[in-house]
Formats: structure tokens, sequence, C-alpha cells
């Protein structure tokens, strides 16, 4: 299948662009979660067995401590049938599971933050690795974890940031939605009392000003180097008509 992945800074209105063309009748590209449920598992159950891939993501880590020899073990009784995990897949996630011990020193916060990186594999491996001619764009995409508030904390090193989008594997296509940062912070302050933003109350202008600046830098900048490795990419500024936005989105789906 092909993978199309949206990404931009926070607040930029991926989500609402998303949900939006999410709602086109006529559609012909699949969510994450309609590939796995309509397509994957169906053709997995006919096939007999699941997949192994967590083992082998856990055999990457090291083994340094009782606690992470735990997790690792448990990690491994949760499997099923052999997906390879190799090439570009191999060498990114050795690359984000070699940052983690340098930037998170507690054992069982790091093997957290390993657990949700399983899933995210688990929502796109199988994709990629399924032969059919059908795209499926991510809302929640490899090329927005970068920008995410969690893992931010961990790759907004410059050199993290420019390692991480060299080494993802790149996607069929890209959409990289982007706004001006003044737009952006607008945006912000109108959530700001949104129980699904709870992270930007009590923060102050300067402070969410300076994080959307930081965003919109790291977006941009892997939008280039995505560029530079031959992925096709599709920058639209969303500080316009939804409408307007969502027919420029559309269009760049349809060219995949």
């Amino acid at each position: 299948m092909k993978r199309i992945d949206f990404f931009g800074a926070p607040a930029v209105g991926k989500s609402t662009v998303y949900n939006n063309i999410l709602k086109d009748k006529k559609r012909k590209w699949l969510s994450p979660s309609e590939a796995h449920f309509k397509v994957i598992k169906p053709y997995i159950r006919k096939q007999g067995g699941l997949y192994r891939w967590k083992k082998q993501i856990c055999n990457l880590t090291p083994a340094s401590s009782a606690l992470n020899e735990k997790i690792r073990k448990s990690i491994v009784q949760d499997s099923g049938r052999d997906l390879v995990l190799k090439g570009e897949w191999h060498d990114f996630l050795r690359f984000l599971i070699e940052i983690l011990p340098s930037n998170i020193s507690h054992a069982g916060r790091r093997f957290e933050m390993m657990e949700r990186m399983l899933y995210w594999v688990y929502e796109t491996l199988p994709v990629e690795s399924f032969p059919s001619p059908l795209s499926v764009c991510y809302d929640w995409s490899w090329c927005q974890r970068a920008l995410d508030r969690e893992f931010f904390e961990i790759t907004r090193d410059d050199k993290n940031n420019e390692k991480f989008y060299s080494l993802l594997p790149a996607p069929e296509c890209a959409i990289h939605l982007t706004a001006p940062e003044e737009a952006i912070v607008e945006r912000i302050f109108e959530r700001m009392t949104d129980q699904q933003n709870p992270e930007h109350r009590n923060r102050n202008k300067d402070v969410i000003l300076q994080r959307t600046r930081q965003s919109l830098e790291i977006a941009d900048a892997g939008s280039k180097i995505l560029k530079e490795r031959g992925a096709r990419v599709q920058t639209i500024r969303t500080d316009r008509d939804i409408q307007k936005v969502c027919s420029d989105v559309r269009s760049a789906i349809s060219a995949v």
C-alpha cells in the first residue's frame, strides 16, 4: 500500500483538514484503521498467525537492567509469525532507540516510549508491506512524530531532527501543512480552554510563540530533507478558506 503522511506544526489545522476529507463518500484512499480492519487483518486471518514484529524491534534494544530484560521478555512472549524488519526501517528504529537512553534516564519511562514506538510500527509496517495499489493517509504520521509534544522533547536537538528525517523511510507522498506563526498562535489561544489541549493552559504568549517557531522550523527542515531524498512533498497553506485547502489536499492525494 502507498503511505501518505500528513504533517505540520501543532494547531496548523492538520486534523481539521484530515477529518474534513475523511468524510468524502467517493474517496479512494483508506484511513489506517480501515486499512487494518478491512484489508490487512482479514488477509492475515486467512493466512493464519500474527506478525512477530515486536520481537525483532525488541532485539534492537540493550538489556541493560533487570527491568529492561523483564520488559523484553514480555514483548517477545506477545509474538507470532515473523514479519521481516530490515533495511530503512531497521536503521531508523535503531536510531530512535539509541537516542532514548541519553534523554530519558529512567528505564521504565524509556521502555514506555519504546512500547509506543512498537504501536506506531504496528500501524505502518504491515500497511507498507501489503501488496496493494491502495493509498493510506496518516493524520498521526511518522513525519509528524518529531513535532509531537512528547517526542519533541527527545528529538528537538537539530542534529537529531535532521537525522530523524534523513533516516525515516520516506512515504509515497508527504503533505506538509503550514501557516504563518501568528495564525497558529491565534488558533492555540482560541483552544486554551478546550479540554483537548490542557498543555496550552497557563502558558504566556511568548512561550507559545517560541514553541510554534521551533515546530515550524522542524517541519520546514523535514520537508526540505524529504525533498532532497527524492520524496514527493506537497506544501499547502492552511490560513485560507478550509474548502480550498481541502481541495488542494484532495488533488495532492489523487496525484499519488
